[in-house]
């Protein structure tokens, strides 16, 4: 085990709610070897972040089998004893079958609700997804983006990406281009090359915005390094349109939306 694994470990054995939570997601994450995994604690556990961490060994099955409908029922008591993280993963549980037969997204919902009433942004992005897709919930594009805004404003950089799209094609709220510069500035400064790029078309086309060919050209190069085919494809047609090419400049123009 790694010296960082190792004392966050020990912070755990000592009763530290945000030591149990990082070790629970290195468990769900296989981050550790199976050598390592037999770090749990007995059973019964003393604190809802040690219910929490033994449920993520019986969710991901890190040194014991695999047993869904044991870690959701460890999830929901840590839970139900205040533990936001583990509301948050009862809902995972329940929208991913985790730990029963079929997904239940309607208690998936219940349990993210909570979580994202509690402080848990990721708990708000998923609950967003829901609601933009109907799943477990009614649909309700505009209560999507409005937790897909409140989870962005709390660093999820897939809720800004969600977010500025919806306001970029007018998904279920007007379109206002305006408003997606924001988070699709934060989505892309987050590592999503994506977002780089629909700025980039924007600028580039000067849709909603004021044109700006500097700007257009740095968020396709950043789209491009980082892996983005279709940012380093849109850099190279914004070159050949500055170099005089009209079809290249056309392929711009009229923009209302990006994919």
């Amino acid at each position: 085990m790694s010296r960082g694994a190792a004392l966050v470990r020990k912070g755990c054995e000592k009763g530290d709610d945000v030591g149990c939570t990082v070790l629970a997601y290195v468990l769900l994450s296989h981050a550790l070897p199976d050598a390592d995994s037999t770090l749990v604690f007995d059973e019964p556990c003393k604190t809802p972040a040690q219910c929490t961490l033994i449920g993520a060994k019986y969710l991901g099955g890190s040194g014991v089998a695999k047993d869904g409908p044991h870690a959701a029922r460890l999830f929901e008591q840590a839970c139900n004893s205040g533990y936001m993280s583990a509301c948050f993963l009862v809902g995972v549980t329940a929208a991913t079958a985790g730990g029963s037969s079929a997904p239940d997204f309607a208690r998936a919902a219940t349990f993210y609700t909570r979580a994202c009433d509690g402080g848990q942004s990721i708990a708000c992005h998923e609950l967003g997804v829901l609601y933009a897709s109907g799943k477990g919930v009614l649909a309700d594009k505009v209560k999507a983006s409005e937790l897909y805004d409140r989870a962005c404003r709390a660093g999820s950089i897939y809720s800004c990406m969600n977010l500025g799209t919806m306001y970029l094609v007018g998904d279920g709220v007007a379109r206002d281009v305006s408003r997606s510069i924001a988070p699709l500035g934060r989505a892309c400064g987050g590592g999503l090359p994506q977002a780089c790029t629909n700025l980039g078309v924007l600028y580039a086309a000067g849709s909603g915005i004021a044109k700006d060919d500097v700007r257009a050209k740095t968020y396709f190069e950043s789209a491009c390094a980082a892996g983005d085919a279709s940012g380093c494809k849109d850099r190279d047609v914004l070159a050949q349109c500055q170099q005089g090419s009209a079809e290249a400049c056309a392929a711009f123009q009229n923009i209302k939306g990006v994919p």
